[in-house]
């Protein structure tokens, strides 16, 4: 199950996690990865992305960039794959949710970074 290959990359990076730490790095409370496998249901995508940026913050501090990488990218083709199962009522609508997404990012990317320094002479 993808929920169980996650939790294991993630005690590869972090030694002794438990599932109540990981259910908190998820953003969901201490029993949530637990229930999960109790139940047999698959983790949301929102504490997928949780995750994800979890990754981004681990990379900053220069833990094993190659390792958090490709546990982001696991994570990213999982939530794509999801999304890719979602019923759509046609190529269109799937399209335009798509141009949203790249939209969404651009935008969000152009508000972060830092304005570009011109120097006249």
């Amino acid at each position: 199950m993808f929920e169980q290959k996650i939790f294991q990359q993630f005690c590869e990076l972090i030694p002794g996690l438990t599932t109540r730490q990981f259910s908190q790095l998820c953003g969901r409370s201490n029993n949530y990865y637990c229930s999960l496998q109790s139940q047999n249901l698959p983790m949301s995508n929102t504490a997928l992305i949780h995750l994800a940026e979890v990754l981004s913050y681990y990379k900053d501090l220069g833990k094993d960039r190659a390792h958090t990488q490709s546990i982001q990218n696991l994570l990213a083709e999982e939530i794509a794959r999801r999304q890719q199962k979602t019923p759509r009522t046609s190529f269109e609508v799937q399209r335009l949710i798509s141009q949203a997404f790249v939209r969404i990012a651009i935008e969000r990317d152009r508000s972060q970074s830092p304005l570009p320094i011109s120097m006249g002479w």
